[in-house]
């Protein structure tokens, strides 16, 4: 496997050393109410659909956090084919059983809905998740 670059199998993303390397520390530096554990039993599918390209759609399963951004060997949802994306343009993660969205910091601000992310924000289905001049239409699917 190229060590810059996650494999797909399957379009299922086999990460690469430097990427599991950063997931096995940022679960170390946790503390026990974080886990994926704190949230077992439940999964929440979320869907995110370009809206200006219908054809370039988005679908994970997310019972902890994943990272939404431009660089493969630093987001889980990838977004390449769009450069005013950031390398790490935002997280969204599970609270009390909802998902949630953060920025991240990068060059460009995340927006929801129009509105500039300051602080963590609840996502909902038919919103519209801003990263750069891309719009993501988002649909979650809660299974227990």
């Amino acid at each position: 496997m190229d060590e810059d670059r996650t494999l797909l199998i399957n379009n299922i993303p086999v990460i690469n050393k430097e990427r599991l390397a950063y997931v096995e520390k940022s679960l170390q530096s946790r503390g026990a109410d974080e886990t994926p554990a704190a949230n077992a039993g439940l999964s929440i599918i979320l869907k995110l659909v370009d809206k200006d390209n219908n054809g370039r759609a988005f679908e994970r399963i997310v019972t902890d956090a994943l990272i939404i951004g431009r660089k493969r060997e630093l987001s889980d949802i990838v977004i390449d084919y769009d450069k005013t994306v950031s390398s790490r343009q935002c997280k969204v993660y599970v609270k009390c059983d909802e998902l949630y969205v953060a920025d991240l910091k990068g060059t460009n601000c995340t927006y929801l809905n129009g509105k500039p992310v300051k602080e963590d924000m609840p996502l909902s289905s038919g919103d519209v998740l801003g990263l750069g001049r891309v719009n993501l239409r988002v649909t979650i699917t809660h299974n227990t």
